[in-house]
């Protein structure tokens, strides 16, 4: 195969000559004959390029190997440097580093539980049962040490405590108001919330850190019994903008939504595109998935409860919705009156350019205003369940 990216270890950046000339055999079906035909030396891969398979059959394949060579298999990862195997395959490059670390936490849940469930970015799955569970070591650690599943727990419940900052968190609780996890939780039956995407982030490095969840939380969950797909902006991490990962998160949920035939629910404020995300022919093609839910014919109803300053995409989810609630005190718009002064001078209220009022009198633009959030709740609930 001729190929363009540059081989990172070598100076001249190809790989030796002759090499494309070798067989480069699967490395797990190569152990697997030296496994039956040996029964002392240690089988390692050199390397097994994660992000380019199947999470859910991977470890199968694995633990497999690891079981019928008595444990005799180290495990040797990599995420890969040849971008063309990559399109071939249909992954993309740029995210392997992410996908490669999402993988590895899969594997270590399906190696470790007897019922294994697992709700990131790229790889999703209801309980599952994973046999044989290996005895190999990954990263100094026994896969099947309960301690990892509980670590994994753990980063979980910090990540959806804290979200953008514990003093963000804080800060909205003072004043009153409550962020995107409160509302779903307070909308849906209790304890059916499932997230999916909880360890998502940024695509660009530099923000990872700072980015948990991306700018928006959204899963699966039940309303009177019933299931329905919920997602919302949270503003604790960059306004809840909209950003390349945080809007594949939500298209997936409408992909879900629409293969089940459930309800989708959207609960908007955020501060508009992140304007990075949208620079350069990929980002400012990615938003384009939100438009998707334009496509859903009704098929599937959709209502959104704007609960705060909503501009952006929000806003055009509230105008794809078939039923819209807004709180008073809240703000519908495409953009901030900011913008408005800064293009024109001209001074404007968030209440003229996109409060209840001018939306329930003029525009057109929502189904109902209400006074609380609970309130809007219930009025969802209600339209739902007809």
């Amino acid at each position: 195969m001729k190929y363009a990216s540059k081989y990172p270890y070598d100076e001249g950046g190809r790989l030796f000559k002759g090499a494309s000339q070798l067989d480069h055999s699967d490395p797990l079906i190569w152990l697997a004959f030296a496994a039956a035909a040996t029964s002392t030396i240690r089988l390692a891969t050199g390397i097994l390029i994660l992000p380019q398979r199947n999470p859910l059959i991977a470890a199968k394949e694995i633990a497999s190997l690891d079981r019928i060579s008595g444990g005799r298999l180290d495990l040797g990862i990599g995420v890969g440097w040849l971008r063309e195997e990559f399109d071939a395959l249909g992954v993309p490059f740029e995210a392997r580093g992410a996908r490669t670390d999402e993988y590895l936490a899969a594997l270590r849940v399906l190696w470790s539980e007897s019922e294994a469930e697992f709700h990131g970015e790229f790889v999703d799955f209801d309980p599952v049962y994973c046999q044989p569970k290996p005895a190999l070591r990954l990263g100094g650690c026994i896969m099947t040490d309960s301690a990892l599943t509980a670590d994994l727990h753990d980063r979980a419940r910090r990540v959806r405590n804290e979200m953008g900052g514990v003093d963000k968190v804080a800060k909205m609780s003072t004043e009153g108001d409550r962020t995107v996890r409160e509302h779903i939780d307070a909308f849906l039956d209790e304890q059916t919330f499932r997230e999916i995407g909880t360890f998502s982030r940024s695509l660009r490095v530099e923000e990872r850190e700072k980015t948990p969840g991306d700018g928006k939380i959204g899963g699966h969950g039940t309303v009177d019994g019933r299931p329905v797909a919920v997602f919302g902006d949270d503003i604790t991490v960059y306004r809840g903008s909209s950003s390349i990962v945080g809007t594949r998160k939500e298209h997936r949920l409408y992909e879900r939504a629409m293969a089940m035939g459930v309800p989708i629910v959207h609960f908007g404020e955020t501060g508009g595109a992140r304007i990075p995300d949208t620079m350069g022919a990929e980002g400012i093609s990615e938003p384009g998935g939100l438009f998707e839910l334009a496509k859903r014919r009704h098929k599937v109803p959709m209502a959104t409860m704007v609960t705060g300053q909503s501009f952006g995409g929000s806003s055009f989810l509230s105008a794809l919705s078939d039923y819209v609630v807004m709180v008073r005190g809240s703000c519908l718009a495409v953009t901030s009156p900011k913008v408005f002064e800064i293009a024109t001078g001209e001074l404007i209220s968030f209440e003229d350019v996109g409060g209840v009022d001018v939306h329930a009198r003029k525009t057109g633009q929502i189904d109902l205003g209400v006074d609380t959030d609970q309130e809007a709740y219930e009025a969802i609930r209600k339209w739902l369940s007809y």
